[in-house]
């Protein structure tokens, strides 16, 4: 159980302290710690890992610095690969601490039709996007009881079934989000899907770090791990503060500026 006192053990109060990080994987957690900081010591900054959108808008109601929601930062990172693959590589380059190598952009399809197996909160925050772009999407749910259901068209099922895919049309898809709460399942929707489409643009969450080795194995174009997310966000506010300023900056300039600041990175770094 959290308590307000275990704050103030370990140093809250103190003039030294200078911020505290709720990062619990407990929304409610996270709130009551960011209240708690706010009301004794509001002079700190308070980051917050939240995923959903109501206790997000109570965060910032009282003030609370920076709040990382993992499913909207990826999937705004991938609209933004949509629309701009260059900015959207020197987000990655500058934000996701990817320090061994400059990685390549990549091209997700901004025509045809995708297929989303999963529809929870990762799900709805993808969906959310790539019908925005104005794109074609069947979403393939297991539980639509427990999660809700889409206005586009919806499959009730795992995924990991070939009948089922084919219903969601994946034979003609140009993108695939495997995107449920367990690998296992998500690796199995990947693979089935290979099958049926190979040419398919492959999304897929990764919810255990420990599961590093398969989830590279099936080598999808783009990987969502939200620890990941949370660290590399956490380490921009801490350690390099104006390179999270200008990360925002960058975000409203063209894509012809950001290739243009990639091919001079390049060059100095190769």
């Amino acid at each position: 159980m959290w308590l307000p006192a275990h704050l103030l053990e370990a140093g809250l109060n103190h003039p030294l302290c200078e911020g505290v990080a709720a990062l619990t994987n407990s929304n409610e957690a996270n709130l009551k710690i960011a209240i708690t900081s706010k009301l004794l010591h509001p002079d700190i900054e308070v980051i917050c890992r939240a995923d959903s959108h109501d206790i997000e808008n109570n965060m910032a109601s009282f003030g609370t610095d920076y709040i990382i929601d993992p499913f909207d930062a990826f999937a705004l990172h991938l609209a933004t690969a949509i629309q701009a693959p260059c900015l959207s590589l020197l987000q990655d380059w500058l934000s996701l601490g990817k320090r061994d190598m400059l990685n390549d952009p990549v091209y997700p399809p901004s025509k045809g039709l995708w297929v989303i197996c999963g529809y929870g909160r990762f799900g709805k925050a993808v969906y959310d996007k790539l019908v925005r772009e104005g794109l074609e999407v069947v979403v393939v749910e297991a539980e639509p009881d427990l999660t809700g259901i889409p206005q586009s068209p919806f499959v009730k099922g795992r995924g990991t079934e070939a009948d089922t895919l084919s219903e969601a049309n994946i034979e003609r898809a140009v993108g695939l989000v495997a995107g449920t709460d367990n690998d296992a399942n998500n690796l199995s929707i990947i693979m089935t899907a290979r099958e049926l489409n190979s040419d398919l643009f492959v999304i897929l969450r990764q919810n255990l770090k420990h599961n590093d080795p398969v989830i590279q194995a099936v080598n999808a174009d783009m990987v969502m791990l939200p620890s990941d997310i949370i660290a590399n966000r956490i380490r921009v506010l801490l350690g390099v503060p104006m390179q999270h300023q200008f990360v925002k900056l960058v975000m409203h300039q063209d894509d012809e500026w950001a290739c243009q600041l990639i091919s001079r990175i390049s060059a100095l770094v190769t």
